[in-house]
């Protein structure tokens, strides 16, 4: 989601009460992006969804995180991005989601394996997050014909 004051915002899913440290270290990197990360707790982002696609940062490191996130998934997130309400970016240390080839195809899912580097995931999020804002906002038609210009003799 792209703001008018050039700012853009990918929501992180809060999966433990206190916010982790890879959110912070995200909240750095994604800066010289010009890219925010907003953290946002399961519930929480349910409910904040209207008609625009929202950008979603999944980060399982452990067994706590995981059975969140399944619980998340099975209530709201599974429905969001079989509808394209949602773009998830999911990085984990265990398998990705059993929907992954219906999603995948529709840009909505991007599955990277921990254990990985902080600035190559950035990198790689960002770039993906452009592309696919920047595709939202391209015309889809085409360029108006230009007519002849009569001669006047």
């Amino acid at each position: 989601m792209v703001r008018t004051d050039g700012t853009s915002h990918i929501f992180y899913l809060q999966l433990t009460e206190t916010l982790s440290e890879d959110f912070f270290v995200f909240t750095k990197l994604f800066a010289k992006y010009r890219i925010k990360l907003v953290p946002v707790k399961p519930g929480d982002f349910s409910e904040m969804m209207d008609g625009t696609r929202k950008h979603l940062l999944v980060v399982c490191r452990d067994l706590q995180s995981q059975k969140t996130f399944l619980n998340f998934r099975s209530k709201f997130l599974d429905y969001a991005l079989l509808n394209n309400k949602v773009s998830m970016f999911h990085v984990t240390s265990f398998s990705r989601i059993h929907i992954a080839h219906k999603v995948e195809q529709t840009y909505g899912y991007f599955y990277k394996r921990l254990p990985a580097g902080y600035e190559e995931l950035s990198k790689f999020i960002a770039y993906t997050y452009y592309k696919q804002t920047e595709i939202n906002r391209k015309w889809p038609g085409g360029r108006r014909a230009k007519l002849p210009v009569a001669l006047k003799i």
